[in-house]
């Protein structure tokens, strides 16, 4: 078992009002392709709160973890013992446990928090693969990078192609120029344990802390083994949020997801525009 939120927090001495975002990635299970990357920014303080009472709520409805796509499977094991009422009132006291202590303050001198959600369209994606198809195949006849300044171009090429990171990158811009970042109390960000991706995702990252307006707005990122759901608590919420933000898109007339969107105030939710990870990056 690995270290809880409050542990790794209390490692990395943060003080109460350091910026967290925890983010989640969520490819999309209704039978269609999009990309899904999505989660919340709070305080660190706000953070231990929501973490503590996250396991509260399992503890009632005795849960190890929460997986949205498992709790939306009828037939799932981990939830096999609840009701249809009991699951309808875990969704709701979940929600409540995220919504009372982010989004916007609720008095004077209030917690405070955002929430985010990246979305790459269907026919985006498609397009993305496409792309990624012919330069795969393009390669293959080409020569092998000379050197590492090769070697970086085609990184960047290769995550251009990757609907993942440009949904991160979407994401990384919400953030740092909607959310009310600042250079005093910059972010960290913690993203899902993501094996495939580790090393674009770190990419991902170096590129935004090259953004000028960016460069003291971002204090670091983890993402590796240690960053498993299971153990840390505001990552299954942010979960949570992708899951359900990223379905109140697709599907605008699922109860919960529509639940979940009018509850989560302000709501950042952003469709790709362009097909590149740094869309709106610069200006």
């Amino acid at each position: 078992m690995g270290l809880s939120y409050t542990e790794y927090a209390r490692a990395l001495h943060w003080r109460p009002n350091k910026r967290v975002l925890m983010l989640k990635v969520y490819f999309d299970d209704s039978g269609r392709d999009e990309q899904i990357v999505g989660g919340c920014l709070a305080d660190e303080q706000v953070w231990a709160i929501v973490d503590h009472r996250w396991g509260l709520v399992l503890r009632d409805y005795k849960l190890q973890w929460f997986h949205a796509v498992d709790f939306e499977d009828g037939q799932h094991k981990d939830y096999a013992h609840l009701t249809r009422p009991e699951k309808d009132a875990l969704f709701n006291e979940l929600l409540d446990a995220l919504s009372e202590s982010i989004g916007l303050p609720k008095r004077a001198g209030g917690f405070w928090g955002a929430y985010i959600c990246g979305v790459v369209p269907a026919d985006s994606v498609e397009t993305l693969r496409g792309i990624a198809g012919n330069d795969r195949r393009s390669r293959k006849r080409e020569p092998q990078p000379r050197n590492r300044r090769e070697r970086w171009t085609e990184d960047v090429v290769a995550l251009h192609h990757d609907p993942y990171c440009v949904a991160l990158g979407l994401c990384f811009r919400t953030v740092l120029d909607e959310c009310g970042v600042s250079q005093e109390n910059p972010v960290h960000v913690l993203v899902a344990d993501q094996p495939n991706r580790k090393s674009r995702i770190d990419f991902v990252y170096s590129m935004a802390v090259t953004i000028e307006r960016w460069s003291r707005l971002l204090s670091g990122i983890s993402n590796g083994p240690e960053m498993r759901p299971r153990d840390i608590r505001p990552l299954q919420a942010a979960d949570f949020v992708a899951y359900y933000l990223g379905k109140s898109v697709r599907s605008p007339k699922d109860l919960k997801a529509a639940a979940a969107a009018t509850t989560m105030k302000p709501v950042f939710i952003r469709a790709a525009r362009g097909l590149g990870v740094t869309d709106g990056w610069h200006r």
